[in-house]
């Protein structure tokens, strides 16, 4: 997944989200971590609660959505599915589903009412043979030197139902 957002971005907006400064202080079901990076004098929260996701800021979320989002245009469902596995923050799901559902590709594809069309009456034909259906089936394997085969079928006629 082709998220970019460099080690040092993620560590400057970590250092000025608001969101984040709470989970650290009261604490929450996120189990967050620090990880140092290069030589130790930058650190990254990242969560450690069921498995290893980054925490990430508010300003980075929509980016993270859309590109996620924007790879193969999958459903809500899908979209959660694959941020989750690799990031985390607070009302993840709510935000996805928000974020989602505003996808102008997805709603102008979307199919909001399905027609359902009347069952219209079918004539039947009062002489046999007045509609016939032929069709050519093949190349097949060849049987007796031939390799295509002429189907026909002819419409249901009254005079068969007495």
């Amino acid at each position: 997944m082709p998220v970019v957002i460099s080690t040092e971005e993620l560590y400057e907006e970590q250092r000025k989200d608001e969101e984040l400064k709470a989970p650290i202080k009261k604490g929450t079901t996120l189990s967050l971590k620090k990880l140092s990076l290069d030589n130790g004098d930058k650190t990254i929260y990242y969560d450690v609660s069921d498995q290893i996701r980054i925490y990430v800021p508010a300003t980075l979320r929509k980016r993270i959505v859309n590109t996620t989002h924007n790879l193969s245009h999958s459903s809500t469902r899908a979209t959660k599915k694959m941020i989750a596995q690799r990031f985390v923050w607070p009302n993840m799901q709510k935000d996805v589903n928000k974020w989602v559902k505003t996808c102008l590709p997805c709603q102008r594809s979307k199919i909001r009412r399905h027609n359902v069309r009347i069952p219209e009456h079918i004539q039947v034909p009062s002489d046999c043979f007045h509609h016939v259906y032929m069709d050519i089936v093949g190349p097949l394997l060849a049987s007796v030197g031939y390799r295509y085969c002429l189907t026909t079928e002819q419409r249901d006629c009254q005079r068969q139902r007495k």
